[in-house]
Protein backbone atom coordinates (compact mmCIF):
# COMPACT_ATOMS: atom_id res chain seq x y z
CA UNK A 1 0.00 0.00 0.00
CA UNK A 2 2.86 2.37 0.65
CA UNK A 3 4.00 2.07 -2.97
CA UNK A 4 0.52 2.92 -4.22
CA UNK A 5 0.19 5.97 -2.02
CA UNK A 6 3.69 7.14 -3.04
CA UNK A 7 2.86 6.65 -6.73
CA UNK A 8 -0.50 8.40 -6.58
CA UNK A 9 0.62 11.74 -5.23
CA UNK A 10 -1.04 14.94 -6.42
CA UNK A 11 1.50 15.73 -9.17
CA UNK A 12 1.30 12.27 -10.70
CA UNK A 13 -2.49 12.24 -10.78
CA UNK A 14 -2.56 15.73 -12.30
CA UNK A 15 0.04 14.72 -14.90
CA UNK A 16 -1.94 11.61 -15.82
CA UNK A 17 -5.15 13.60 -16.20
CA UNK A 18 -3.47 16.24 -18.37
CA UNK A 19 -1.89 13.52 -20.48
CA UNK A 20 -5.21 11.78 -20.99
CA UNK A 21 -6.95 15.03 -21.97
CA UNK A 22 -4.19 16.12 -24.38
CA UNK A 23 -3.96 12.64 -25.88
CA UNK A 24 -7.72 12.47 -26.39
CA UNK A 25 -7.80 15.87 -28.06
CA UNK A 26 -4.93 14.91 -30.35
CA UNK A 27 -6.63 11.62 -31.24
CA UNK A 28 -9.93 13.30 -32.12
CA UNK A 29 -8.20 16.06 -34.10
CA UNK A 30 -6.21 13.56 -36.15
CA UNK A 31 -9.23 11.32 -36.71
CA UNK A 32 -11.25 14.30 -38.00
CA UNK A 33 -8.45 15.29 -40.38
CA UNK A 34 -8.08 11.77 -41.72
CA UNK A 35 -11.85 11.32 -42.02
CA UNK A 36 -12.28 14.42 -44.20
CA UNK A 37 -10.86 13.03 -47.39
CA UNK A 38 -12.65 14.67 -50.27
CA UNK A 39 -14.24 12.22 -52.63
CA UNK A 40 -15.30 12.90 -56.16
CA UNK A 41 -19.06 12.72 -56.23
CA UNK A 42 -20.70 12.18 -59.57
CA UNK A 43 -24.23 13.19 -60.29
CA UNK A 44 -26.88 10.51 -60.45
CA UNK A 45 -27.32 11.06 -64.18
CA UNK A 46 -23.60 10.65 -64.85
CA UNK A 47 -23.44 7.53 -62.68
CA UNK A 48 -26.48 6.02 -64.40
CA UNK A 49 -25.07 6.83 -67.85
CA UNK A 50 -21.78 5.14 -66.99
CA UNK A 51 -23.62 2.08 -65.70
CA UNK A 52 -25.67 1.77 -68.89
CA UNK A 53 -22.69 2.20 -71.20
CA UNK A 54 -20.18 0.34 -69.04
CA UNK A 55 -19.32 -2.09 -71.83
CA UNK A 56 -17.98 0.75 -74.03
CA UNK A 57 -14.52 2.19 -73.62
CA UNK A 58 -14.07 5.77 -72.38
CA UNK A 59 -13.54 7.23 -75.86
CA UNK A 60 -16.85 5.97 -77.22
CA UNK A 61 -18.89 7.22 -74.30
Amino acid sequence: MAFLSDFLDQETVLGLLVGIVVGSLAYFAVSKLIGRRPTKTKSDVDRQFRNVFAIMDEGRR
